[in-house]
């Protein structure tokens, strides 16, 4: 029996409600063996973007007999019976996407201000990549996201809480994924490059949005499209897209020598995932097309680009004898990488603006997570500075229902 534990994030939905969910999914029966609410950030509340924001649970690692899982902002640690050991959090830290449980602390994509991330389990910071710092690589891709404001590691800015920063000001590049390769490389994934030109659209529909206008521009796009009978396109129903980003795949040696892996035009929303392959290969998902990329994770040399989907394109994980589980929207889908193509479709969920995030094998000797999970962990509503909650911690950080 192979187990998935899957995360999902709510779009579009009002702070009181849950804004994400945590799945269990067998493939030997294709039945779904659990559904549980998932644990929300704190500041929440104070999130005034309608759609996606601080919403949702996030990336999922194993290390041993504990499992590392994430929403916007903070990690919570578990062992095999679900029983939480420790928060980790850190102000300069949110926006995560991909995590990698170490046995000295968790690497943590931080997409809110396009950092690498290493916090130990007291929620330091011990290690660190800026990725608006390779500039002149980034520029080779001609689209230059501008400097990062000086201002991010010294924790002045607390990131968790989005009303203290503008998103379209520190989040260019979008860093979402990473993988090491079998000769120490560090693969990186730059989902959505963002330059200055879109940089400022993003600004005008982030202030659409926070006057209540997108709704009404998207409803005007809609009417202009059936009237001349054009054809939606992929993930919008914007009659025309004005700019596009870019996504691209940095290799780093052991070294520090920095190089361009991989680079896609045409992205409309970010690219996610770099998955390596049990042979040494990679995957990569480019969402915009619903695509999944086969590439050498050694020189970026393309295998195959297959669409799989038009849905949201986001979380792989590699099974046996070549097939692939991936998300898009609330399907689950199974993928044939050798014979390309789709093999199996499963639905998690009705709901509307829910879509899967992350996909990982639950190991056998985990026990199915609680179905009372996030009234177990609690709410955590707030941190002082670096400060980690643990099981046995200050109860006065944690509000039980």
């Amino acid at each position: 029996m192979t187990r998935l534990l899957i995360t999902t994030g709510h779009r579009s939905v009002g702070s009181e409600e849950c804004s994400g969910y945590i799945y269990v999914f067998d493939t030997k029966t294709s039945r779904f063996l659990r559904e549980v609410r998932g644990i929300e950030p704190p500041f929440r509340e104070k999130d005034n973007n309608p759609r996606g924001g601080a919403r949702g649970m996030r990336g999922i690692s194993f290390r041993g007999g504990e499992l590392a899982i994430g929403n916007y902002s903070c990690i919570f640690c578990f062992d095999r019976h679900w029983v939480l050991q420790r928060v980790i959090s850190n102000p300069v830290c949110a926006g995560v996407h991909d995590i990698l449980l170490e046995g000295d602390g968790i690497w943590i994509t931080s997409t809110a201000n396009d950092l690498l991330l290493k916090l130990d389990f007291d929620g330091n910071i011990v290690s660190h990549i800026s990725l608006r710092g390779q500039r002149a690589l980034i520029r080779t891709l001609k689209i230059d996201p501008g400097d990062m404001p000086s201002t991010v590691l010294d924790g002045k800015i607390d990131f968790r809480d989005r009303s203290n920063f503008n998103t379209e000001t520190y989040d260019h590049l979008h860093v979402n994924s990473f993988a090491w390769v079998s000769q120490g490389d560090l693969i990186i994934s730059l989902g959505w490059i963002v330059g200055k030109r879109l940089g400022l659209l993003l600004i005008l529909k982030a202030w659409l949005i926070h006057n209540n206008l997108w709704d009404q521009f998207i409803e005007i796009n809609r009417k202009i499209r059936r009237a001349f009978g054009l054809q939606k396109q992929m993930l919008t129903e914007l009659v025309a897209r004005p700019a596009r980003g870019k996504s691209a795949l940095l290799r780093v040696s052991p070294r520090g020598e920095w190089s361009i892996l991989l680079a896609l035009e045409e992205v409309y929303v970010p690219s996610h995932g770099i998955l390596i392959l049990k042979d040494g290969t990679a995957i990569y998902l480019y969402t915009t097309r619903g695509e999944v990329v086969h590439l050498d994770s050694i020189t970026g040399k393309i295998f195959s680009r297959t669409q799989v989907t038009e849905d949201f394109l986001r979380g792989a994980v590699e099974l046996e004898h070549d097939i692939l589980a991936l998300g898009a929207g609330t399907e689950l889908i199974l993928f044939d990488l050798r014979e390309r193509r789709v093999v199996k479709r499963f639905y998690a969920s009705s709901r509307e603006q829910e879509a899967i995030f992350s996909i990982q094998i639950l190991p056998d000797d985990f026990d199915l997570p609680p179905a009372n999970l996030a009234e177990r962990v609690g709410k955590i509503v707030g941190f002082e500075g670096r400060q980690t909650v643990r099981k046995d911690a200050d109860r006065r950080l944690m509000g039980y229902n």
